[in-house]
């Protein structure tokens, strides 16, 4: 029974509408950065972990 209430409460975190809208717009911006010739997704993660910081988001 543990198992599964962990379970409802991981999926009641990861679908809040923050969490979601931060999905989605990480979702566009890692499609630009793979369009762009010459920027690999390691590049792509290098650049955009500032912007991670920058806007305080919680661990999860």
């Amino acid at each position: 029974m543990d198992t599964l209430n962990f379970l409802a409460q991981g999926f009641g975190i990861a679908l809040t509408p923050t969490n979601l809208l931060i999905a989605l717009i990480g979702t566009l911006i890692g499609t630009v950065v793979g369009l762009l010739p010459g920027l690999g997704p390691i590049n792509g993660v290098a650049l955009l972990i500032p912007v991670a910081f920058a806007l305080g988001l919680p661990p999860e």
